[in-house]
């Protein structure tokens, strides 16, 4: 297979020249040949290239060999370069091979000629391999930076013991320090004192198979303002033995993020104030008019009904008496509902004797309209609990029972208390249909205004609700409130 080959040949000698390039195609070569016999002919030869092979005479009246090699090695490390001579002794064939030429040559022997060019691409073909890797890698590395010095975020590289190695411009700018001079300084140095052990501790515990950590920390700017806030990205860089090497870290300023997220909690505890307000304005004119109720036209209706049965005891008149019994039976009736209606509102039980006694009442009353079988039990109730607890737990149990009367037809009811070290847990526990909690208008953005009062009495507090239902299967209520002094009192 004949191979191409674009050849600068400098030869003064045109009858050389013709054999040499005879001797090159009969190597199997298709030749493109320039021939020079002069320095300037061969610099404007060179700036013409590229070429394959350079082959020179030794000796030419005003120009050698070895300048031109040197002409060649000064613009190409590794183009092939051929000497030939008629006469060259063996400490010039070591020089021009020490110079950098690829062989040498005696006109005499031009037999070696083809095997000496392949050799000599050969050569360059391998030293190029390399040559090509290294500028891939120069390539990709100037690519890389490229693009990191473009990121408005920060990026540095550590070696394990948090030492900068890199760091990309927004980072220098952040500081109003040349990239340069960050280099080698430990990364916590730029880092708010109070914020050291959480971003070590982000920065030190990344493994092979969990490499990423992040953490947010203070970081002083280099305007002379107050700290503003960061959020570190780490990803840990291992060798093949699964050592770290390197942390990698792309950082971001989040301060605008952080004011924003602290008023926004500013506002639910606002928010959190104004409900609880809310609510215990609601709960103070529940007890005042469940007092009314029961005291006040509770009495009267008692004494309307004392003054009818001593009237009944007067009045001889057999229609009369039938008359004024009807109307105790009302007036009983109506004394019923009062109370039941103030029970509702906010049983009495709940204020003086408190949530076990107000809870396992209510659970009665109930059992005894629905016809289910009550089960009440305390555990480990050491006492009177806050007042904005207790009133929780009881609506929540009372908002339970009413729904049981509605929609379960249960026939066993369980209402559980159990105080633990930190929190409360109230359950409260049917057998009855069931439903699924998944289902539009079943609470946590259904439509069940009776489900989504619960939940928001015990967030306020700073509990959970969970509704634990299917069809078929009995419903289960648990709220689980902590037991702490109160963000918010209860008014009162």
């Amino acid at each position: 297979m004949t191979e191409r080959l674009r050849l600068l040949m400098l030869e003064d000698d045109e009858a050389d020249a013709e054999l040499e390039l005879r001797v090159i195609r009969g190597g199997g070569f298709e030749c493109e040949m320039r021939r020079v016999d002069s320095r300037a002919s061969f610099q404007a030869a060179l700036d013409e290239g590229p070429w394959d092979l350079v082959l020179a005479d030794y000796n030419l009246p005003s120009f050698n060999g070895l300048d031109a090699l040197a002409l060649v090695r000064a613009r190409d490390s590794v183009l092939p370069f051929v000497l030939i001579s008629g006469t060259l002794g063996e400490e010039r064939a070591i020089e021009s091979l020490k110079a950098g030429a690829s062989d040498y040559l005696i006109k005499d022997n031009l037999a070696r000629l083809g095997p000496s060019i392949r050799r000599a691409l050969a050569e360059r073909d391998e030293r190029l391999k390399p040559l090509a890797t290294q500028r891939a890698l120069e390539e990709s590395e100037q690519r890389y930076r490229g693009i990191v010095e473009d990121q408005t975020e920060m990026i540095v590289r550590c070696d394990p013991q948090r030492t900068i190695r890199f760091a990309n411009q927004a980072f220098g700018r952040w500081h109003g320090r040349e990239v340069a001079s960050l280099i080698g300084a430990p990364f916590l140095q730029f880092v708010e004192k109070a914020d050291h052990e959480a971003v070590s501790l982000a920065m030190d515990t990344s493994t092979a198979n969990s490499p990423i950590a992040e953490c947010e920390c203070h970081a002083p700017a280099a305007t002379g303002e107050d700290s503003r806030w960061q959020q570190w990205t780490f990803r840990g860089l291992f060798d093949r033995d699964g050592r770290l090497s390197q942390i990698q870290g792309v950082g971001r300023d989040i301060t605008e993020r952080m004011l924003m997220l602290n008023t926004l909690q500013r506002m639910q505890l606002r928010l959190r104030q104004l409900s609880w307000r809310f609510l215990g304005i609601i709960e103070g004119e529940r007890r005042n008019l469940s007092r009314e109720l029961h005291d006040e036209i509770g009495q009267i209706l008692t004494g309307i009904r004392f003054n009818l049965e001593a009237l009944a005891r007067q009045v001889p008149d057999a229609k009369a008496q039938e008359r004024i019994r009807d109307s105790i039976e009302s007036a009983q009736l109506v004394l019923q509902r009062v109370r039941q209606v103030s029970h509702n509102l906010r049983p009495v039980q709940l204020d003086d004797l408190g949530l076990v006694a107000a809870g396992r009442l209510h659970l009665d009353r109930q059992a005894a309209i629905g016809g289910f079988k009550p089960h009440f039990s305390a555990t480990a109730l050491e006492g009177r609990l806050a007042p904005e607890v207790e009133t929780t737990c009881f609506r929540v149990a009372q908002e339970s029972l009413t729904n049981v009367l509605r929609h379960s037809a249960a026939k066993n009811v369980w209402i559980e208390l159990e105080q633990g070290d930190k929190a409360l847990m109230v359950s409260i526990r049917d057998d009855g249909r069931g439903f699924d909690p998944r289902a539009e208008g079943a609470g946590q953005g259904g439509s069940s205004l009776g489900l989504l009062g619960m939940e928001e009495r015990v967030a306020l507090l700073g509990g959970t609700l969970e509704v634990r239902s299917a069809p078929g299967t009995g419903t289960d209520i648990l709220a689980t409130i902590p037991l702490r002094e109160p963000v918010i009192a209860e008014p009162t």
